[in-house]
């Protein structure tokens, strides 16, 4: 597994207002739990701007600027009822899914239209420690975007989070580990009990 440590490390610097309000994003409240896994769905004024880049250095230094405190929603461990380590597949508990289309979301088809219409981002972290940001977008456009994406399923009345880092090359569509298979985040929700068991 291959991790830009020294892009991370960058992140890490700015993305301190996760907890003690010393940088951009001061204002920020800190986690409760130091090892506990965060997603933060940022609001509109920190959307992915396309003309800026499709890697992560030109992507990463501009959204862990943006105001955490003013996040859409933020889930944490107790709104997941599993994730499946091989598929980067997050399961949403009934609460959680609840929450998180209450930004204004619907169980229906077309319920993503708005998320990625907008290129809406998000925010991963354990504790006060970024880990990747990345955005909501359509699997058929996604192939391009250097930087992790999500894609949004229901599961009953439950929301499913497909996560994944996938680049299109000239040897078609290459999918890695990278940034979303961090220890920390393996850790994190091993420790409570979310993670289910590779196969």
């Amino acid at each position: 597994m291959r991790h830009n440590e020294g892009l991370r490390a960058f992140a890490f610097g700015l993305a301190v207002a996760l907890g003690d309000g010393a940088g951009p994003c001061s204002g920020s409240s800190p986690p409760a739990d130091e090892a506990e896994f965060h997603f933060y769905v940022l609001g509109p004024e920190c959307q992915w701007p396309r003309l800026l880049g499709y890697t992560a250095e030109e992507f990463w230094p501009r959204i862990v600027k943006c105001p955490l405190d003013q996040a859409r929603v933020v889930l944490d461990t107790g709104d997941i009822e599993s994730y499946d380590w091989q598929a980067h597949e997050l399961l949403l508990t009934p609460d959680g899914s609840r929450r998180f289309l209450a930004m204004g979301l619907s169980l229906e088809a077309d319920f993503l239209a708005e998320l990625e219409s907008t290129g809406t981002a998000f925010v991963v972290s354990v504790g006060r420690d970024f880990q990747y940001a990345g955005v909501f977008y359509v699997p058929e456009g996604a192939a391009a975007i250097r930087f992790p994406v999500c894609h949004l399923e229901s599961r009953g009345q439950q929301v499913l989070f497909r996560l994944h880092n996938c680049q299109g090359t000239e040897y078609g569509v290459i999918c890695t580990d990278d940034h979303i298979g961090t220890p920390p985040i393996k850790q994190a929700l091993a420790a409570t009990g979310k993670l289910r068991a590779e196969r």
